[in-house]
């Protein structure tokens, strides 16, 4: 299984690797999980960085899976 996730932050490009992705797996068979965080509003509520937002909410969804 791939697993990928969207920030957000890129807007249209964001998305773009997301179709990418998803393509890619459905032209090799392989299943794919996407998700979506919100980088942006959990920077503002945490009060730190966008890398540190991003890796927290990468995490958070890794562990759903």
């Amino acid at each position: 299984m791939t697993l990928t996730v969207d920030h957000q932050l890129r807007g249209q490009e964001s998305l773009d690797d997301v179709k990418f992705v998803q393509n890619e797996c459905a032209r090799l068979g392989i299943p794919c999980k996407i998700g979506r965080v919100d980088v942006s509003g959990y920077k503002k509520d945490q009060q730190v960085g966008t890398q540190v937002a991003a890796r927290e909410k990468r995490y958070q969804f890794l562990l759903t899976v």
